[in-house]
């Protein structure tokens, strides 16, 4: 599985993607899964950008931090919804390893974990960070 995004689709808030050769080689190849916890979300393409609040991936999770988008409105439900969308995949198709798109309040590792990657760790996935 990976981001889809990564293997080139234009999914991101802007309507773009951040592909990545080797994993859009896998893609075309049928060798990887797609995935997009905000389309997941039902947050369309595209959408305002929005950020983690008072906290990471976990605390909003945990109920205690939430997600907003550029515009003030609060999109917590929604990408809690399409993280457990996606983590309901990976139980599905049990990859070996997840790759998952850098600098995102949705699949980051880092700087921040993203509320997907929190899900995924939190259900067992061996998880990949890829991009800049």
């Amino acid at each position: 599985m990976a981001s889809a995004c990564l293997a080139g689709v234009n999914c991101r808030y802007d309507g773009t993607s951040r592909e990545d050769a080797d994993l859009s080689t896998l893609f075309t190849k049928g060798l990887v899964i797609p995935f997009c916890p905000e389309i997941f979300g039902e947050m369309g393409i595209p959408r305002k950008r929005v950020q983690i609040i008072d906290g990471d991936g976990n605390d909003v999770i945990d109920n205690r931090a939430r997600i907003m988008d550029s515009d003030g409105t609060d999109r917590t439900e929604q990408m809690i919804k399409g993280a457990e969308k996606t983590a309901a995949l990976g139980n599905i198709v049990s990859p070996e390893i997840i790759f998952l798109k850098s600098k995102s309040p949705s699949c980051g590792l880092s700087p921040k974990i993203g509320v997907t990657a929190a899900m995924l760790l939190r259900n067992g996935f061996n998880l990949r960070e890829v991009g800049e």
